[in-house]
Parts: C-alpha cells; sequence; structure tokens
C-alpha cells in the first residue's frame, strides 16, 4: 500500500540557540527546511510526502560545522500506520523531538502530522 505523511506544523517549545535552522528528514532524504526559528513559534509546514511501507521522520537543528539531530526519530512501521489509520484513535498525531547536551543547552520541538492512504 501507499501512504502519504503529512508535515502540519512544527512548534519550538525551546529553541537549541537564539535562533536555529532546522530541517525536517522524511526517510532519509530533506523534506523541509526553514531558518530563524526561536522559542514558542509555531510553524506551518503543510507539506505531503508519499511513502510506501514505513516511514522515519528526523529534525536536524543546522550547523556550520555539524548538523545536532534533535531527540529521537519518529518511526513508524507499516503495522502502526495501518493501525493508525484505521483504529480508534484519529489523528492529527504529535511527535516531540528532544535533545539535552547540558543543563543550558538543549532543544524541544513538537510535530503536527496526519497519515493518509493514497
Amino acid at each position: 500500500m501507499s501512504y502519504e505523511i503529512e508535515l502540519i506544523t512544527l512548534k519550538c517549545l525551546d529553541a537549541q540557540e537564539g535562533k536555529d535552522e532546522v530541517s525536517l528528514y522524511v526517510n532519509g532524504n530533506r523534506a523541509w527546511h526553514v531558518e530563524g526559528v526561536g522559542t514558542g513559534m509555531n510553524i506551518l509546514i503543510g507539506q505531503r510526502v508519499p511513502f510506501d511501507h514505513d516511514v522515519t521522520v528526523r529534525l536536524n537543528e543546522v550547523d556550520v560545522h555539524r548538523d545536532d539531530t534533535i531527540g529521537t526519530d519518529l518511526h513508524l512501521g507499516e503495522r502502526d500506520v495501518y493501525g493508525r489509520l484505521n483504529g480508534d484513535s484519529m489523528g492529527p498525531w504529535t511527535h516531540t523531538f528532544s535533545w539535552r547536551k547540558t543543563r543550558t543547552i538543549d532543544a524541544i520541538y513538537q510535530l503536527t502530522y496526519n497519515l493518509h492512504q493514497i
């Protein structure tokens, strides 16, 4: 079966730096990018990305020397996708990306997404 993940919004609960530059990757491919994200911002994405069986979404904060992966990837296997599309809980859903390097260096973002069968 074929599906789409709809990336709806990304809310910055705590920026890593004063203003972050972030990218969302779906199954290893950059699907969306934005600069100048600060704490408290809620950004409309409005992007749909097709996939076949399972999907992994990763959030990176882009730096000059090395990108930082923020938190744990969102990963949904085909059974998870099928269950969400045909189960009791209807979307949209959220996933929180959270990263902490030290007590003062951290980042928290919340992705709102939906799934569609195509």
